[in-house]
């Protein structure tokens, strides 16, 4: 039962990603990098945050049974800034590069964890490593992916 867990989280990733990929299917310049609304990101900040914190969170995953606390610390709420800040005005075809390696990142790790490191005692806001695969992972991509398609409408309506 527990790899089958495993395996539907690792199906579940590759259709959050499959979404997140395509929603930038055929972007302008305008679309990737149009800041909706003042405090909000564009498509491009987005793919900079996302290509930085879901293959972070999934190797905090992967490295629990070491390092329990699976907050953001300082030094990586710093990094998550500054990368957005740096990469946030790169060219498509740099993002989408990002975006895929870090895809692949997620995967790959998510692929080599036993059924025990979903379940094992964890420090922070999250309930347990399943709770940072599921909402700071599959759900992140997935909300991303419609807030880059409500991102890119507005932009054309700019």
């Amino acid at each position: 039962m527990a790899t089958n867990q495993i395996a539907d989280l690792v199906k579940r990733m590759e259709e959050a990603q499959k979404k997140y990929v395509a929603s930038m299917d055929g972007i302008t310049d305008r679309e990737l990098y149009t800041i909706p609304k003042e405090g909000e990101w564009s498509v491009a900040q987005i793919c900079a945050h996302m290509a930085e914190s879901a293959p972070m969170w999934m190797e905090k995953v992967a490295n629990a049974a070491k390092e329990p606390s699976l907050a953001r610390n300082e030094a990586e709420q710093a990094r998550r800034v500054k990368v957005v800040d740096e990469q946030g005005k790169d060219k498509i075809d740099v993002i989408r590069k990002r975006v895929l390696s870090a895809n692949a990142k997620c995967l790959d790790t998510m692929k080599k964890l036993k059924p025990e490191d979903l379940t094992r005692p964890i420090t922070g806001r999250y309930a347990s490593p399943l709770d940072v695969v599921e909402t700071s992972v599959i759900k992140h991509l997935n909300d991303h992916a419609q807030q880059i398609t409500e991102t890119r409408a507005a932009a054309k309506g700019k």
